[in-house]
């Protein structure tokens, strides 16, 4: 199959002025900026970096974040005049619209310039303790470095600061850097004796002459004792990488389980049981088969589409936990998410999932008794037994398999409108409903959130209010679950905890204040215990605000930017980043339909590169775990009866040969296995991990990941 599309995404300008390596006379105050005019949407927007000075600004910039030397959008002509400086090295691009970007540098005479390329900086070190740092840095300019010449990396942020030792990292003898060439600098950074949170920032210089080039990233290092023991995996917070206690390097790939379904109890088992007997072949709904079909007509001619593929997959057998198990090691899986509280506790006034808090029966109604949990905590009456005896002998026979548990400790599923009557925050759920305004979810008629956004619907109201809520009483709610939750799996060695799955409304500030506070009690609580326990931490970045490479885009990138006034972000070791396909579409013309166009998402290998690069550099230190619960392609949705798959499952499989098919035929063929492929490959690609998991309990989806994990080796 061949479903051809024209690309309505602009190509990159050609026929750039100045061209790259250009080199202007002294003299030179203007240089005409000048490109190609290409076809597509949208205007031209140029960029232009002064690698010599980069706190200088042009005047006229129109960006939202002035962080450019030349930052000008809406351009409808194909050039643009911007002043320059003698010794001054320039890097500028172009694009048009969401298309590609030319790029190229140019200079004006003799230069010194310098651009930052990475380093390995640790986020913990103890106080006095030692760290190898390395930082690489191109020369951008005419003139090579040599040590004889006084070309050395000096420290900045305060200038010429000896924080970390010294204030200098010097070329070594016989070195020269090339213009053009890279030069890593390393050398052992020497801590504070006392704890703090000092600047790590660096920038090159000629000594007696000037200071040039741009700074590397500015790092926050915190000089304080890691808290330590209790999981297998530990944390490199220099480089991100997960190892195990060998020293093995270590990538994560799995999917999902529902562990707390009422009907799972007994024997273990799965409540998904197939009820559907409409269709022939039947569709997957909550069953052991899975049916893919296309929902609307084809808009080609069959002959030009795939046909609907009635392959079916197994569902879990109905057996016990050990063969799921079995099942997970047969296809290399060693992680397993689980949401712990997962929406739809109560149904028809009958419990349907197994959950942390009891219930008691008022005038028909089943009523959660969370007042008795929060007010008596360390009562071990006052909770659910059933269920922590569950968790734990999960998480034992997982760990004995050494497979991993990623447990999510909040979820907006309790929150939405669909289970909202029946929640476990809902006042009119406790069985005190007086206590429950007070402590339970109840943001009111007044209320606002954080983010500034209105409420199409209460759900929002809720969403926003379970991140933005200062209640005293909430807040206790919260954290005596959470402190529950780590006392029942201390010891554990397989424990990676979530601070929430998608939280959906709030500020930057207000969902970074939230996931701090959720991480400040794992730490204390772990520490409280016999002996201490530090299981892995992760958070779900919430995307805020718009453009995929705008700086603070989620809150975890604000959250890392304002570390010293909302601590603990050091201490998160995982950011799991959902939705690959949750990005802007591209719009394409449908040959098959002269009035209709196709919109997709980018989900191919550049994209998922350009994604994670974006990730990394805002994320440094961090493990990045990349995760995808749909996909939308209009004439593409795949349907599982009342269980779409965009919303669900992920496509699968399209069962496609995608061998040297074009950019957009590759856009329309991609599936699981090469999502989570392309992945782990970036990972390798960029010498780090991209860890990767799946939202579903299907062990085709586990075949699937493992299938592109083998092929990205």
């Amino acid at each position: 199959m061949s479903f051809e599309l024209t690309a309505a995404a602009p190509p990159a300008p050609p026929n750039l002025s100045p061209a790259n390596g250009t080199a202007f006379p002294d003299a030179t105050t203007t240089v005409t900026l000048s490109w190609g005019a290409v076809s597509g949407d949208g205007t031209y927007s140029v960029r232009v970096d002064d690698l010599t000075n980069p706190d200088l600004r042009h005047a006229g910039n129109n960006c939202p974040k002035n962080d450019r030397y030349v930052c000008r959008d809406g351009l409808a002509q194909t050039s643009l005049a911007v002043n320059v400086r003698r010794g001054h090295t320039y890097a500028w691009s172009v694009r048009k619209g969401t298309g590609a970007t030319a790029a190229a540098r140019f200079r004006v005479g003799a230069s010194d310039a310098a651009e930052f390329i990475s380093q390995t900086v640790p986020e913990i070190v103890a106080p006095g303790g030692q760290h190898l740092v390395t930082v690489t840095m191109r020369n951008a300019g005419s003139t090579a470095w040599t040590p004889g010449a006084g070309y050395r990396l000096g420290a900045q942020n305060p200038q010429d600061n000896t924080t970390w030792g010294l204030n200098r990292a010097a070329l070594p003898a016989g070195v020269q850097v090339a213009p053009g060439q890279t030069h890593t600098f390393s050398w052992m950074l020497n801590a504070p004796a006392t704890p703090q949170v000092p600047h790590f920032q660096w920038r090159m210089l000629r000594e007696g002459v000037q200071w040039f080039g741009q700074r590397t990233a500015d790092r926050y290092v915190h000089v304080k004792a890691r808290p330590d023991g209790g999981s297998r995996l530990k944390r490199d917070t220099a480089t991100g990488l997960l190892r195990d206690p060998a020293g093995s390097v270590v990538t994560l790939r799995g999917g999902h389980y529902h562990l707390f379904e009422k009907n799972s109890q007994g024997e273990r088992r799965l409540v998904y049981k197939y009820d559907d007997t409409a269709h022939d072949p039947p569709r997957y709904r909550k069953g052991e088969t899975i049916y893919k079909e296309y929902v609307n007509a084809p808009p080609c001619p069959a002959a030009n589409l795939p046909q609907s593929d009635a392959v079916r997959w197994p569902a879990w057998p109905a057996g016990g936990w050990t063969q799921f198990f079995e099942a997970l090691c047969a296809n290399d899986i060693n992680l397993v998410r689980v949401f712990l509280t997962n929406g739809f506790g109560i149904v028809n006034e009958t419990l349907n999932e197994v959950y942390p808090y009891l219930t008691v029966n008022q005038n028909g109604k089943l009523k959660w008794r969370v007042k008795q949990a929060t007010t008596l905590p360390a009562n071990a009456a006052s909770w659910n037994a059933a269920y922590f005896t569950r968790l734990r002998e999960f998480a034992c026979l997982a760990a004995e398999r050494l497979v991993f548990l990623q447990l999510s400790l909040f979820n907006y599923y309790d929150l939405s409108d669909a289970a909202w009557g029946a929640s476990v925050w809902n006042p009119q759920r406790s069985d005190d409903y007086n206590w429950g305004l007070a402590n339970l979810v109840n943001p009111g008629t007044g209320f606002a959130c954080s983010d500034g956004g209105g409420f199409a619907a209460e759900a929002g109201k809720r969403y926003c209010y379970f991140t933005d809520s200062q209640s005293a009483g909430f807040l206790a709610v919260q954290e005596q679950f959470v402190r529950k939750v780590v006392r029942e799996l201390a010891g554990q060695p397989n424990i990676i905890l979530e601070v929430m799955n998608e939280p959906h409304r709030g500020s930057q500030a207000a969902s970074a204040r939230f996931a701090s506070r959720v991480v400040g009690w794992i730490i204390d609580e772990g520490e409280k215990q016999t002996p201490k326990w530090r299981p892995l931490i992760s958070c779900n970045a919430a995307r805020r605000g718009v453009g995929a490479e705008d700086a603070d885009d989620f809150d975890v990138d604000w959250w890392a930017a304002n570390q010293t006034a909302v601590p603990h972000y050091e201490d998160v070791d995982i950011v799991s980043f959902h939705g690959l396909t949750g990005y802007p579409n591209r719009s394409e013309q449908n040959p098959c339909s002269a009035n209709s166009s196709a919109s997709f998402p980018r989900v191919d290998l550049e994209a998922i590169r350009a994604r994670c690069d974006s990730f990394r550099r805002k994320q440094t230190g961090k493990a990045l775990m990349m995760s995808t619960d749909a996909v939308r392609v209009e004439d593409y949705y795949h349907d599982y009866g009342a269980n779409r798959m965009d919303l669900m499952e992920g496509q699968i499989t399209t069962n496609l040969d995608r061998a040297g098919s074009s950019f957009l035929d590759r856009l329309k063929r991609s599936d699981l296995e090469d999502w989570a492929s392309w992945c782990f490959r970036t990972g390798r690609e960029r010498s780090s991990v991209i860890h990767f998991q799946q939202h579903s309990i299907f062990e085709a989806i586990y075949q699937r990941i493992n299938a592109g994990f083998r092929a990205s080796l």
